[in-house]
């Protein structure tokens, strides 16, 4: 879409929650309140309104179908171009990630079908790190994407309840995973280029997912210029979206992570850089230089996928053995500790325990035998 739309065209497309609502009143709506299962018919209430049950009082809010998934309050938006909406598949039985191209680019065919291209391209992209994709296409006039569905909802949310730091080793688990999920995009013709806590989905089990693949693009055709502290400076000054950038901005979350901030703030440049060691006295000096190579200003300066790979997976494969020589500590320490339960020892505390017994014996027959030659003198 170009950049200077005409105001008047603008104001004749109708806002995303208008489409929906129009779209709502094409169905005849029965739902069961979730607390006490009573059946309510709700055709002639508004999309995305809210009542009482009128047997337990619970709040019950009137849904949208959308093809078959079942849309139950209003989205989010995370970014300009979309809004994001948790629904239920109904085929499947399933919760999913349901995301609408907004009204004023779903306008735009050639914007639609670079939409759901992207969609399809994410889909061959086999990799735990990156969103899984279940299905895209377009329905009265919108695209869509239905995606996997994270219980956590964004790393931004999930974060800002964070009452402590994240472990040093989950944060190095989580780069890792996803310098290795956009190395294998990019090596599908696919850069990010929106790396941030918004674009990333952590599900029940507290795993990453990389989202929002291609909305940089769609959004700088769009003329839409969103810069914040996770862009790189080369984007920030020329619009430029590469591997590099993709690795900057992986640097600032990397940093984020770590410490708890972002690497540069408020008048901070970069030759300002703290590093990370001196934050957070439980991350490696040579991580934290690693981090402080990401975050070089020049591209030309920072280190590669593979190169930051190479060096995590050092980190990960140490930090593991030093977790099973810990668990060997341990158990051995358990093992021969007088406060033992059997529960605790197992085996090993049986094969203790007959020894002992073994000792005590062999004691009171030497005891006895010590005795009876002493009482045999006295009497010659």
């Amino acid at each position: 879409m170009a950049e200077s739309v005409d105001t008047e065209l603008e104001n004749e497309i109708p806002s995303l929650t208008e489409c929906l609502t129009v779209i709502g009143w094409k169905h005849r709506v029965k739902v069961s309140c979730s607390a006490c299962g009573q059946k309510l018919d709700m055709t002639e209430i508004a999309p995305f309104a809210a009542v009482c049950c009128p047997n337990c009082s619970a709040r019950v809010v009137r849904p949208v179908y959308f093809g078959n998934y079942v849309l139950e309050d209003l989205g989010r938006k995370r970014d300009s171009l979309t809004t994001v909406f948790r629904a239920y598949d109904g085929k499947l039985g399933r919760y999913v990630s349901l995301k609408i191209l907004n009204p004023e680019y779903s306008a735009s065919e050639r914007t639609r079908s670079r939409f759901t291209k992207i969609a399809r391209l994410l889909a061959a992209i086999n990799h735990p790190a990156i969103i899984s994709i279940y299905n895209c296409g377009e329905r009265e006039g919108l695209a869509y994407i239905v995606s996997q569905y994270a219980e956590y909802g964004t790393l931004k949310e999930f974060l800002s309840v964070q009452k402590a730091p994240l472990p040093v080793e989950m944060v190095i688990q989580w780069i890792h995973e996803l310098v290795s999920g956009v190395q294998k995009a990019f090596s599908s013709g696919l850069s990010h280029g929106e790396i941030n806590p918004n674009n990333i989905l952590v599900d029940s089990e507290k795993r990453i997912h990389l989202t929002g693949f291609g909305l940089s693009e769609l959004m700088r055709e769009a003329g839409i210029q969103e810069n914040d502290s996770y862009t790189a400076p080369e984007k920030a000054a020329n619009g430029t979206i590469d591997d590099k950038g993709d690795v900057y901005s992986l640097g600032v979350l990397f940093y984020r992570l770590l410490t708890g901030s972002e690497p540069f703030t408020g008048r901070t440049g970069h030759s300002e850089l703290v590093p990370p060691s001196k934050i957070n006295r439980e991350v490696n000096r040579e991580i934290s230089d690693l981090v402080c190579r990401i975050l070089k200003s020049s591209p030309e300066e920072r280190p590669g996928f593979a190169q930051i790979l190479e060096i995590l997976d050092f980190f990960l494969t140490n930090m593991e053995y030093d977790r099973k020589d810990r668990k060997l500590k341990i158990s051995t320490k358990l093992q021969y500790d007088g406060k033992m339960t059997k529960t605790a020892v197992g085996n090993d505390g049986h094969a203790a325990g007959r020894k002992k017994w073994m000792f005590l014996i062999f004691a009171a027959v030497f005891l006895f035998c010590l005795a009876a030659a002493l009482l045999l003198f006295l009497m010659r």
